[in-house]
């Protein structure tokens, strides 16, 4: 046959193209024997026999064998050319940040404390940092900058946070579009002040945010330094949220909050709002394919234009967690090779004859794939880390623990208000420690006994989604409650995560096996003590993410237990991380704590300290 066998690419659908054959191709030639196989080879490609056509999606993998064994093809359809030129342009991007991520970790590896200047990527021309990134963070925001998607796979401390505010803060300043940049933001709620802060530090354009979620009374305070609208408080979880932060048009960027779990309530007015960037933080908590909120997740995902996930762990049960985050960030491109999740599982899993997952395979091809759409970094590969970050994680309380802390707070208020002059920093202690049990949990009775509150343990339910957020690390979680201490000890033996607790209960002996096997023991992931008793004289270096789930006034207490991780031999920085309920005492402690010197003030003054005490009470009881 004279004519040259050619693939004709006659019809795009948004996602697959249907293609046939320019002329029957003549099996005894080799050469078009080996082309079509391997057309017929590409994943997820049917055949349609009677009307001699594949179909198959366009994805990277299906664009580049087009390219390299196909380069004649003919395109019928403009949408389907213009789509593949597209794919082909970030196969191209993909390959200018592999090579730049790789000199970075190469001279991240080899140097010895110094950074070659050609081992970091240059920041934006005409742009001047409010705080200026770190190495690895340059190298990260110049991957999201030139990226429409990305995944910043960062551990826990190497502050992700700070990439994404310099993009955002960059994008609205060079936008183009012609009204205020706008950006969503899904995050865990505890989280949500964080991201305020963070953008309060890093954005220097003029901005205004909104939480699409009920906050309590001491979070509209924290967040009126922060450019919050609709801050007159209450649940501002729907369309009044989303009108007020439009209504603000004389500014680079618009910024919207929403936690996970609002995001499916709300998914007809998110996606009618048509956001310009969409971050998915700790993007591991849509791992689940089949869940509610993830569907409602990726739903969102087509309405918006440039989305980026943050998470330290993409991965932290199987190979099955990364299709949702990746489905998120590329809809319907097949980033991992495969645009039906169907096809995803049955490529990269073995099952047996009824169905059942047995192990895993092709894991090598599969993070081959991720790696093109992503930047990893670990603690390890960044030489200018702060020696110690802090954090809070503001977390709402059940409704009948929300009930039990009303009641005893207004019993705490009475007795406040009888100690008139008697008052002594025992008595105000006392209160203090009954409304920190109810944060905590559970409640102690006249007659001694510790009853857990229904639902209560909201900060270990926390604490669980820290753990999954570590990445490997080893954690030290202090509680100054043995109670609190034996829960989170119950809760890790369920979930068959290796722990060691040390109280004041526990025998020296027991104690100093339990510092041993956290600091020697490569399958021993967590460290659960108590401050006073742990406080001093040990060595917790193994450890480099520090939970507070609860704290007493003791600034000793604190400073001292922050030093057990934070010392010589710690080879990382230390995160430290305070759970704090909202509208609680903790908010209080943790308040105190961070001032340090006000806090000695306290303790020689009970009536200033009774004062303070009864203030905050009184406006943070729920009506």
């Amino acid at each position: 046959m004279g004519d040259k066998l050619n693939l004709v690419i006659e019809a795009f659908d948004g996602i697959s193209v249907t293609v046939r054959l320019s002329r029957p191709y003549d099996v005894g030639s080799s050469d078009e024997r080996i082309l079509v196989a391997q057309l017929r080879d590409l994943p997820q490609i049917n055949y349609n026999g009677s009307m001699s056509t594949w179909t198959f999606p366009l994805n990277s993998n299906s664009a580049v064998h087009i390219r390299d064994k196909w380069p004649q093809a003919e395109w019928v359809t403009e949408q389907g050319e213009a789509a593949y030129k597209l794919v082909l342009s970030l196969e191209e991007s993909v390959e200018r940040r592999s090579e730049m991520i790789g000199r970075f970790m190469a001279a991240a590896r080899d140097s010895n404390g110094v950074l070659p200047l050609d081992a970091i990527p240059s920041p934006p021309k005409g742009h001047v940092f409010k705080r200026m990134p770190m190495a690895h963070q340059l190298v990260g925001l110049e991957c999201v900058r030139t990226s429409p998607f990305l995944g910043l796979f960062m551990e826990m401390g190497t502050g992700k946070t700070k990439v994404i505010s310099d993009l955002l803060d960059y994008t609205a300043q060079h936008s183009k579009l012609g009204h205020p940049l706008r950006v969503l933001i899904v995050c865990p709620k505890s989280v949500m002040i964080n991201w305020a802060r963070e953008l309060k530090t890093d954005v220097s354009c003029q901005y205004r945010v909104a939480m699409m979620c009920w906050t309590s009374a001491t979070t509209r305070r924290t967040l009126r330094d922060f450019n919050l609208v609709a801050s007159k408080g209450g649940d501002f979880g729907g369309v009044e949220t989303l009108l007020e932060l439009v209504r603000c048009q004389d500014v680079a960027m618009q910024v919207m909050l929403v936690n996970y779990d609002n995001v499916k309530g709300r998914l007809p007015l998110l996606k009618g709002a048509k956001f310009d960037v969409c971050i998915l933080d700790e993007a591991h908590r849509i791992k689940s394919f089949k869940a509610k909120r993830t569907k409602a997740i990726l739903d969102l995902a087509l309405s918006c234009g440039r989305r980026y996930i943050l998470t330290g762990t993409p991965l932290t049960q199987n190979p099955m967690d990364l299709f949702p985050q990746f489905e998120f960030m590329g809809p319907g491109m097949g980033l991992l090779g495969y645009s039906s999740f169907y096809a995803y599982e049955n490529a990269y899993s073995e099952k047996s004859s009824w169905g059942k997952t047995t192990s895993w395979k092709n894991t090598g091809k599969l993070l081959q794939l991720a790696s093109k759409w992503a930047f990893s970094v670990k603690k390890k590969d960044c030489l200018d880390l702060p020696e110690k970050t802090f954090e809070t994680r503001n977390i709402e309380m059940t409704p009948a623990q929300q009930d039990m802390y009303n009641k005893v707070a207004t019993e705490v208020l009475l007795v406040l208000e009888s100690l008139g002059t008697e008052v002594t920093i025992q008595n105000i202690l006392v209160q203090y420690l009954r409304l920190a049990q109810v944060t905590s949990g559970y409640i102690k009775t006249a007659d001694g006994r510790e009853v857990n509150i229904e639902n209560g343990e909201v900060k270990i339910d926390e604490l669980m989604e820290v753990l999954e957020e570590t990445n490997g690390q080893k954690v030290v979680v202090w509680s100054r409650f043995v109670h609190e201490i034996e829960a989170v000890c119950a809760r890790l033996e369920k979930a068959g995560v290796g722990h060691v607790k040390y109280y004041g209960a526990i025998s020296d002996d027991e104690r100093q096996r339990a510092v041993d096997r956290f600091q020697n023991d490569p399958t021993v992931k967590v460290f659960v003590g108590n401050a006073a008793a742990g406080g001093l004289g040990i060595n917790l270096t193994a450890g480099s993410v520090v939970v507070y789930l609860s704290n007493s006034f003791s600034l000793a207490d604190r400073l001292q237990s922050e030093d057990r991780t934070h010392r010589i031999g710690q080879k990382n920085s230390v995160t430290y991380i305070d759970m704090a309920c909202e509208d609680s005492i903790d908010e209080l402690v943790i308040e105190r704590l961070a001032k340090k010197r006000e806090m000695a003030d306290l303790f020689t003054n009970p009536v200033e300290m009774l004062s303070s005490l009864k203030d905050f009470l009184v406006g943070t009881i729920r009506k």
